[in-house]
């Protein structure tokens, strides 16, 4: 991990204020563990694939260092609750994320073996996600609406509770 993102610490737990309150102060309180580059933006659409495997990852503008678990929690946290553009076939778009999730979990059990505690981090993906797309909501050009927040909310809840801290 560079230098200078080490340097951020637990930055990534105040990102888009997904840290406020008890989640933040409960994330910070966890073992420091070693820091791991994050992504931060693992989805379909940011990988490169040839011959039906993925060649590359682009879009590295969210990269923090940090707990594995993070990333982890942010990529599942997309891959299911991300609304489908209007026109993309909602069925097709879950099976596909679905498929995904699978081997990205596959691939982080095989590189660190299983991960633990990952409820706070849930929670704090789903804040993230919030926090992120709320602002766009009613912007030229961009499709979201309010309803579409409520499935990450109720995601956020579900984990920060599941975390004891709701």
């Amino acid at each position: 991990v560079p230098a200078e993102l080490l340097a951020e610490g637990r930055a990534w737990i105040d990102w888009t204020g997904a840290g406020a309150g008890p989640l933040g102060a409960h994330l910070r309180a966890l073992p420091a563990v070693r820091a791991s580059l994050l992504h931060f933006d693992y989805h379909p659409l940011n990988l490169l694939v040839a011959d039906g495997r993925v060649t590359g990852v682009i879009d590295w503008a969210n990269v923090h260092a940090g707990d594995r678990r993070a990333d982890l929690a942010r990529t599942v946290t997309i891959l299911r609750l991300a609304p489908a553009a209007p026109g993309t076939p909602a069925a097709l778009m879950r099976f596909l994320a679905r498929a995904l999730e699978i081997g990205w979990r596959r691939g982080y059990r095989a590189v660190s073996g299983p991960l633990g505690g990952m409820a706070p981090f849930y929670a704090w993906a789903g804040t993230l996600m919030v926090n992120d797309l709320a602002p766009k909501l009613g912007r030229p050009g961009i499709w979201l609406r309010p309803h579409h927040l409520e499935p990450m909310r109720r995601w956020a809840a579900y984990w920060t509770a599941r975390a004891g801290l709701g």
